[in-house]
């Protein structure tokens, strides 16, 4: 079975407009002990549904929320619209061992404040539709 979530994180760590904006993508939610050195944006990816295969065709329909936060909702808004950008062009990639068909968008972007951090966030809600066996490339 592949990762979606791991070959999530990897596509935007590759991505010049994301890694220009943060270093910081955290997978399931942000580490309790980095919580107190962390400032500007970052960006955190947690499962929502669907991360199994398809039982007929070795296809996985992933349903991922991505919180794109900072100290400001302009800052939070900033690095959402970046994330939108990025996924909306991903047609067929390999990444990380798993190979994307797409990313769709199922909800979003909606204007929240983060538990942990007490920051701004914005929150959209994805699909990424993968082939479920793993791939050499990427």
């Amino acid at each position: 079975m592949t990762d979606a979530l791991a070959a999530l994180r990897a596509l935007l760590r590759l991505e010049p407009t994301i890694t220009d904006l943060t270093d910081h993508v955290y997978v399931g939610e942000i580490p309790r002990d980095k919580i107190p050195e962390l400032s500007g944006k970052l960006i955190v990816l947690a499962p929502a549904g669907g991360m199994e295969g398809n039982k007929l065709l070795p296809l996985l329909n992933s349903r991922i929320v991505i919180s794109s936060l900072g100290e400001t909702y302009k800052e939070a808004s900033i690095l959402d619209r970046a994330v939108f950008e990025v996924l909306r062009h991903v047609v067929r990639r390999t990444v990380h061992g798993v190979l994307i068909h797409s990313v769709g968008w199922s909800g979003g972007p909606f204007m929240v404040r983060d538990d942990l951090t007490g920051w701004p966030s914005l929150w959209r809600s994805v699909v990424i539709f993968a082939d479920a066996r793993p791939t050499n490339g990427g």
